[in-house]
């Protein structure tokens, strides 16, 4: 970056890539991938990065909303990245690498906003998707080439 990155634009960044990621190729194949897993696999799956939040809270997200989670239970799921691991465990393990990419300056403020999560996030994500498409169903349908009886298929296996 030609200028050290603040708690501002790192937000605004985060906010872009909830808004254009569930359509990026590369996300939407990842999606894709998970989702028939969840289809095909009769075992427990486990979803996990760095953080916790981004590519991660994003399948989490969908996944609940597909199968009838309330929105409310969605976020409070989302939002518990920032307290079920230790925020500063992680920055001293990635750390090094969000000041690789975002400048050696980083002040603390910044880097903690980098590694944590927001309602906001989230909820852009959402926002991105009813704006495109109707609903999560036809995001799925249209989207992630998902039929319904797949989609009846998560619903059903997961819902007691």
């Amino acid at each position: 970056m030609d200028v050290a990155a603040t708690p501002q634009m790192v937000r605004a960044r985060l906010l872009e890539y909830y808004r254009i990621s569930p359509f990026k190729p590369e996300q939407i194949n990842c999606l894709r991938l998970y989702f028939s897993a969840l289809i095909e696999t009769d075992g427990a799956t486990l979803v996990h990065c760095a953080a916790g939040k981004d590519r991660t809270g994003i399948a989490v997200a969908l996944f609940h909303k597909i199968i009838g989670v309330e929105i409310d239970d969605i976020f409070a799921d989302y939002l518990l990245t920032n307290e079920a691991g230790d925020l500063n465990d992680r920055i001293a393990s990635f750390g090094y690498s969000v000041r690789a990419h975002l400048g050696d300056d980083l002040s603390e403020e910044t880097l903690s906003i980098s590694l944590s999560v927001e309602e906001q996030y989230l909820n852009e994500m959402f926002k991105s998707i009813y704006i495109q498409h109707e609903s999560i169903e036809e995001y799925f349908r249209k989207i992630l080439k998902f039929d319904n009886c797949q989609i009846d298929y998560l619903m059903n296996k997961f819902v007691v």
